[in-house]
């Protein structure tokens, strides 16, 4: 039997609707954020909260990479991959925690060896320290764990869809329009843009890194 057919806009909207209903507003998510980040501070003191937020940085970025790369593997037609929620969570939590063993390595590669690319600008933010630093940190200590989260969720999403439907139009393209909305996405929960009057999202702010 021939499977039906969804478009990327479809699993798009899915998506959307799934984060509105599982996630608090945008203004109580930045709350939520802030307490978070509140409990770190005074759990160390400055220089560990920053070398803390370094390291958490550099394993988002790993993770998010991976995760997009998942993601777009499930976007290629024709993929045999098609994993069920409880696979593919277990997917998802091998990958959290392979990126957390490759962190060491690539905390000393990005900000005490100097070698990794990526991190040039925090680099030269590091070298001049203080309050401008420790908040370009936790702008994008936020940014990222904002694109994580809604990334997982999407995946998830995706593999569900997978399961039933044939998506039309997959491919780079498709991986490229997703990566795009799920930046918006994080964007818009933490506040860095606005909602325009017909209900498009559009900057309004600084972006990370």
């Amino acid at each position: 039997m021939e499977r039906r057919t969804v478009t990327i806009d479809e699993i798009i909207a899915t998506f959307s609707s799934h984060v509105s209903k599982s996630y608090p507003s945008p203004k109580d998510f930045r709350r939520n954020f802030g307490l978070l980040l509140k409990g770190k501070r005074e759990r160390v003191d400055k220089e560990g909260y920053s070398v803390s937020l370094e390291k958490n940085i550099v394993f988002l970025v790993d993770l998010v990479a991976e995760g997009e790369r998942l993601a777009e593997r499930l976007l290629m037609p024709g993929h045999s991959d098609e994993p069920d929620a409880q696979s593919i969570s277990a997917r998802l939590e091998a990958m959290e925690k392979a990126s957390h063993e490759r962190t060491a390595k690539l905390y000393r590669e990005a900000f005490v060896e100097g070698t990794a690319a990526g991190f040039e600008e925090l680099r030269g933010d590091r070298s001049a320290g203080g309050s401008a630093y420790v908040d370009k940190l936790e702008f994008n200590y936020r940014y990222l764990m904002t694109l994580r989260i809604f990334l997982f969720e999407f995946i998830s999403v995706l593999a569900a869809v997978c399961l039933e439907y044939s998506i039309s139009g997959a491919g780079h393209e498709a991986a490229r329009k997703i990566r795009d909305h799920l930046e918006l996405t994080a964007h818009y929960y933490l506040g860095n843009v606005a909602v325009g009057e017909e209900g498009a999202m559009k900057p309004d702010g600084e972006h990370p890194n």
